[in-house]
């Protein structure tokens, strides 16, 4: 039997009966890390606190700790966690202004190849399995994930590396050193960290260059799906999937290099919109089977705002009242109230996008105008709509 897809709250239209306990009288603690500026007007007591549904949470230790997570998970993690934060930017896992690899790390930080990565120090979690370039002090250029110089400790491979390893005493090894493509190493002698070529035994066509390290158990990236392979990689097993795959921004890497277990952060194009871009990882495209969010409404687009959707509704859009905002810049569902004039009675009032767009309503001036004339025409007397006055609280 499948599992549950977390639904994202942006998607929620009405929450489901509440079967056991609500999030707020279960887990007051997680209550109040609920946000309320992105959860579509919600609130924590709306869920029980086993629910599926992907909601934003606020961090208060951190203006930019703000998540997205199941509702689940997170007391889940409060359950069975002795640490429990529920926040992964404290956890280490994300990076913010409290938590990156320049605040914690400044040394590490200083050796940090900003031309070769791409990105700052600042902008990278010190915890983070992340394979960026280093150079240290000697200007030796090596690479090494992230958690690895700062949980681990290591240094310069070429500055540590100490003895030579002999190859032959590890035969296993031995057989998948590739002596075609290495002519110039001494496999008797192996330079610790070096990088060389490597085929794997199983399959002559799974070959790969890396280094070798003693500590470490070396197998075929392949064959433990750490590599996309011919017969293994995300086209071949989620072939839709690989179909989205950016074709410019994923800096000349192909779906075929990955499998769908991989936490690559990936570049994602939709065809169905031309601003319809966005980054997500492999696996949690492939786990929670997560779509374009643009066409799922939880992303603004050109194709998903109200003057898009819903232009007459559009045309209602009060021109004075909601600031700097205009209709081009909000989703036709978002639960957010904005200021409306009425095109008929020029009625000023209050009201959700999405009731506007998705569930078609209009002025309440105008409507209690139609359901008096209906009632008085029922019984026989005429009154043009025009005549019939609004009782008082009606405006």
């Amino acid at each position: 039997m499948p599992s549950k897809v977390p639904l994202h709250i942006e998607d929620v239209i009405e929450p489901a009966p509440i079967k056991s306990v609500s999030l707020a009288k279960a887990f007051p603690q997680i209550a109040q890390m609920w946000d309320h500026k992105q959860n579509c007007g919600f609130a924590p007591d709306d869920f029980s606190y086993g629910s599926s549904v992907r909601a934003w949470f606020k961090c208060p230790k951190g203006r930019d700790h703000i998540f997205q997570k199941a509702i689940s998970s997170i007391t889940r993690a409060a359950r069975f966690e002795s640490a429990f934060s529920g926040c992964g930017f404290c956890k280490g896992d994300r990076a913010s202004i409290t938590n990156n690899l320049e605040k914690h790390y400044p040394k590490i930080a200083k050796e940090w190849m900003l031309r070769k990565n791409g990105i700052k120090p600042d902008q990278v979690s010190w915890g983070s399995n992340k394979m960026v370039w280093w150079k240290c002090p000697k200007g030796h250029e090596y690479e090494a994930s992230v958690v690895n110089r700062t949980s681990n400790q290591s240094g310069c491979f070429k500055c540590n590396r100490g003895s030579p390893t002999d190859l032959r005493k590890y035969p296993k090894v031995l057989r998948e050193f590739d002596f075609k493509r290495n002519k110039k190493v001494d496999p008797h002698a192996l330079p610790v960290g070096q990088k060389v070529y490597w085929v794997c035994r199983k399959n002559k066509e799974h070959k790969w260059r890396s280094g070798f390290y003693r500590t470490k158990n070396q197998r075929c990236p392949y064959c433990t799906n750490k590599l996309g392979s011919k017969e293994n990689n995300l086209a071949v097993s989620h072939s839709k999937l690989a179909k989205q795959w950016h074709p410019q921004k994923n800096k000349g890497k192909k779906a075929t290099d990955f499998v769908s277990g991989s936490s690559f952060r990936a570049w994602w194009k939709c065809k169905k919109g031309p601003d319809h871009e966005w980054q997500a990882t492999i696996s949690d495209r492939v786990r929670s089977e997560t779509g374009c969010p643009f066409c799922s409404f939880r992303k603004t687009s050109c194709t998903n705002v109200i003057t898009a959707i819903a232009p007459k509704v559009a045309r209602e859009w009060h021109p004075t009242k909601n600031g700097k905002i205009k209709p081009n810049q909000v989703r036709a569902h978002s639960r957010t109230n904005y200021w409306w004039l009425c095109a008929k009675c020029l009625h000023e009032y209050k009201a959700q996008a999405y009731s506007r767009t998705v569930r078609k309503t209009g002025c309440k001036n105008c409507s209690y105008k139609i359901g008096i004339q209906k009632m008085l025409k029922a019984r026989g007397i005429k009154r043009k709509k025009k005549d019939i006055k609004l009782q008082p609280g009606k405006q």
